[in-house]
């Protein structure tokens, strides 16, 4: 951030006297504070450009990442709050109204984000013990929480299922896992053939293994994909209102943005 106000402080130069002596005067207190001063390079190194985060969620283009180094970035602004005061730079709303906006540090967009965006998410999964996590935290969509709990429990049945055909056919190479969108039985080579029950159904694929599915497998699956479908949609209506509810907090976050920049310069 800091870097684009610098290019356009030399592209177009202060033309008032007044301005130009207090941009002097807050270098002079900077330089002399050397502690402060390196305080606020550590902070400022977690920040993140939150200009450009901003400006991607006022297009409408913002990606879940972008919604996390965004909160995190707004986590750090009290920090910046507590060192940059009057005795640092006093008087900077006489220079310019926008960069009062370091002392709001956006507590309402951080809360919405710290509400419906999760810290790690957007998983889609991997096997049958771990269904899709998606980005929006839990409790924010009461809608995308229920389709959430049906496929934990459509993946909870399916792990138990095949410890169920495992102890029964006696098959310890068996199990099940999702190929090409697809769940099958998967077996090895080895498998005696009186194992298999006359209910597995070969489907092709596989060179070190034999694969199989069977009626009661094909229902499941038809289920976890329409709520997966389900949980796609409904986290993307999401995400679209998170995006939408922090694109009305412009002028704060954008200040900020602001105000960090040129501290940062």
């Amino acid at each position: 951030m800091g870097a684009r106000l610098l290019r356009r402080w030399v592209a177009q130069p202060l033309t008032q006297l007044a301005p130009l002596e207090w941009r002097q005067e807050q270098v002079s207190r900077y330089v002399e504070d050397t502690v402060r001063r390196g305080e606020l390079r550590e902070v400022l190194k977690n920040i993140g450009d939150i200009e450009r985060l901003v400006n991607r969620v006022l297009q409408g283009v913002a990606r879940p990442d972008d919604l996390r180094r965004l909160r995190d970035g707004l986590r750090t602004l009290p920090r910046v709050a507590a060192l940059v005061d009057d005795s640092l730079f006093p008087n900077m709303e006489a220079i310019d109204d926008d960069l009062t906006s370091a002392f709001d540090v956006c507590a309402d967009a951080l809360d919405l984000l710290e509400r419906s965006i999760c810290e790690e998410g957007g998983d889609k999964g991997d096997g049958i013990e771990r269904p899709p996590q998606p980005a929006i935290r839990t409790g924010y969509d009461a809608e995308l929480d229920a389709v959430m709990t049906t496929l934990t429990t459509l993946h909870d049945e399916l792990h138990r299922w095949e410890e169920r055909e495992r102890e029964q056919t006696a098959i310890k190479s068996l199990k099940i896992t999702c190929h090409k969108g697809g769940w099958v039985i998967v077996t090895a080579k080895s498998t005696p053939g009186h194992l298999i029950p006359v209910t597995y159904h070969r489907v092709p694929g596989g060179t070190s293994d034999d694969r199989w599915t069977t009626y009661e497998l094909q229902e499941h699956e038809t289920l976890l994909q329409r709520n997966r479908a389900r949980l796609q949609e409904l986290e993307r209506t999401a995400l679209a209102r998170v995006i939408a509810d922090v694109a009305a907090h412009k002028q704060q976050l954008l200040g900020a943005a602001r105000t960090l920049a040129e501290i940062d310069v």
